[in-house]
């Protein structure tokens, strides 16, 4: 959930606010990371097959690297924007390029696991779904997607002003 650190000791707004969801980066973390076992499983079973433990090794190191990003998912607001990092790369947002900021179902886990995050809506009309603060629980969601857009509002004024 939320946390933030202000700039100045006596700040009431904080100049960076970090959200993030630590049991949906603990399950991501676990999956991928089984699955890395069983493709590192399958390549030393097939120890007499190049083709296979080439593929499974390669497979199981891949896995294994998107799992060791899973536990630093999370969105930061600052004053300039947002900063998105996910699981295979970051992504920043400036303030003024975003329309406003809304909760939805943004994916599934496991085809069993409706995941819930914030809608970005760029000004340009396109869509960012922040998988990086996806929830299993919609109020979860719908609560940081709040937050994040009257966090919009609020350093809009302030740059157009």
């Amino acid at each position: 959930m939320p946390r933030g650190r202000p700039h100045h000791p006596g700040s009431a707004v904080p100049t960076v606010k970090v959200y993030r969801s630590p049991l949906r980066s603990a399950v991501l973390t676990l999956v991928f990371l089984f699955g890395a076992a069983f493709f590192a499983l399958v390549a030393v079973l097939a120890s007499d097959h190049a083709g296979w433990v080439v593929g499974g090794a390669g497979v199981s190191l891949v896995l294994l690297l998107v799992a060791a990003r899973f536990p630093f998912l999370r969105v930061a607001a600052t004053t300039d924007g947002l900063r998105l990092h996910g699981p295979v790369g970051n992504r920043s947002i400036p303030w003024l390029a975003i329309a406003s900021i809304s909760a939805a179902q943004t994916e599934t886990d496991g085809t069993l696991l409706p995941v819930w995050g914030p809608v970005v809506t760029l000004a340009d009309g396109s869509t960012v779904k922040v998988a990086a603060a996806g929830f299993y629980r919609s109020a979860s969601a719908q609560r940081v997607a709040a937050e994040l857009d009257s966090l919009r509002a609020m350093y809009a004024r302030q740059r157009g002003s």
